[in-house]
């Protein structure tokens, strides 16, 4: 199956340190879905979203770069950092007049903030259980 993402690894050639793994920091697939926890099937999908997009060696195998690999292995930044900056944007898209933009990023934190409240969190007025 193909995704009409790939490309062509041009000239693609064998390391002289590791005979049969290709040059560039590449990954086969089975190497990148160890390093990022999940099975090769999964890969396929998340290059049908668009999230990964293999390149292809003139075999037609696939391989990823192994940068990528790793920033989508890295870890989400913590909710109360992505809700700080989302104020920061909303607050600089309010000043420069941007109101479709500030709404958009006002109904992103409110799901962010929906998703994070427990129903026993007393900073939001809601009542413990007793």
């Amino acid at each position: 199956m193909t995704t009409g993402r790939e490309r062509t690894l041009p000239g693609a050639v064998d390391t002289p340190e590791e005979p049969g793994r290709p040059a560039g920091g590449l990954l086969t697939p089975s190497e990148a879905a160890h390093i990022l926890g999940v099975g090769t099937g999964t890969l396929l999908r998340w290059e049908g979203e668009g999230r990964l997009t293999p390149l292809r060696t003139p075999g037609g195998d696939r391989r990823y770069r192994r940068n990528r690999v790793l920033a989508l292995a890295a870890p989400a930044p913590p909710l109360e950092e992505v809700v700080a900056t989302l104020r920061q944007v909303h607050g600089r898209a309010l000043e420069i007049g941007a109101r479709e933009e500030a709404a958009e990023i006002a109904r992103l934190m409110a799901v962010l903030d929906a998703g994070h409240r427990t129903p026993a969190d007393p900073l939001r007025g809601d009542r413990r259980p007793s």
